[in-house]
């Protein structure tokens, strides 16, 4: 079958419950309505991506149109923008993006490759579903390869990178105090990406953000468990308190431990107020 048949004759599927899910429920814990922190997530983590995409290329570089669409339906998947399983027709996606069909085949197949696209014969292109099993590997990849970065960056770290440590906790600390679950997260992996940046390893740095790309069905959900936000914000602060004191092998096993207790909580059950709304 020729690649023009293989993505372009896929009818559309319906939203589920599960979609929606952590959105309102953040909403009904945290500041924000629903429009409101749609907007947020998909905006930020979209941009953010495509800035980390292209971080390397030379100043003046233009990116030619295939990756231009690429880039668009990676960070419109990888933000959360499009559902797992939701159906990626190509004449939707040329019609929605601006660009040609055979820009937008040449994206999905690149994006499959990725692993972010499934594609069934005669089913046509969805966006994969990562189960909670891969989920839970792509987090214990995560904490060895970010122990290894909070190992390097308490060894390389300088007082300039302490302080805008510090002013990361600080903002979460306001975030958390005001009840702005969603913000507090976000800044959380700021924090994360911020210690991979001062570690100075590019080869961490590109390997964890492919993985993160993948787990934006779970990018919120361990902070909807009671107490889990300050737990989280408890870690975060020891692990910067060892980068600070140049104590590699602390800050590595507090990385290391804190992404282990990510795991632990996202096999936990959802909170029964969360599990009613998706109800309703």
């Amino acid at each position: 079958m020729s690649q023009s048949g293989r993505y372009g004759d896929a009818p559309s599927e319906g939203s589920s419950d599960e979609r929606c899910l952590w959105r309102s429920a953040l909403t009904k814990c945290g500041s924000l309505p629903a429009p409101r922190l749609r907007a947020l997530v998909v905006c930020d983590l979209s941009a953010s991506l495509r800035l980390d995409r292209r971080r390397n290329l030379p100043e003046g570089t233009q990116l030619a149109i295939e990756d231009v669409a690429y880039e668009q339906i990676r960070a419109a998947i990888a933000g959360g923008e499009m559902h797992p399983n939701e159906r990626l027709v190509e004449a939707d996606l040329s019609a929605r993006f601006g660009a040609s069909r055979t820009a937008v085949r040449t994206a999905l197949v690149r994006l499959e490759q990725e692993g972010l696209v499934e594609h069934k014969r005669n089913h046509g292109a969805k966006v994969r579903l990562i189960g909670e099993l891969e989920a839970t590997e792509i987090y214990e990849t995560r904490a060895v390869l970010e122990g290894l970065a909070a190992r390097k960056a308490a060894i390389v770290c300088t007082e300039t990178d302490v302080e805008h440590l510090r002013e990361l906790l600080g903002a979460i600390q306001q975030k958390l105090d005001a009840g702005d679950l969603i913000e507090a997260s976000d800044l959380n992996a700021e924090l994360h990406s911020t210690i991979i940046r001062i570690a100075r390893h590019s080869t961490a740095e590109r390997l964890v953000g492919g993985l993160n790309t993948h787990l934006v069905r779970y990018h919120y959900r361990t902070i909807l468990q009671p107490d889990r936000p300050r737990k989280s914000f408890e870690e975060h602060r020891a692990i910067v308190d060892a980068i600070a004191a140049h104590d590699p092998d602390r800050a590595e096993q507090l990385m290391r431990t804190h992404l282990e207790f990510v795991i632990a909580t996202l096999r936990l059950p959802l909170p029964p107020e969360v599990l009613n709304q998706q109800r309703r």
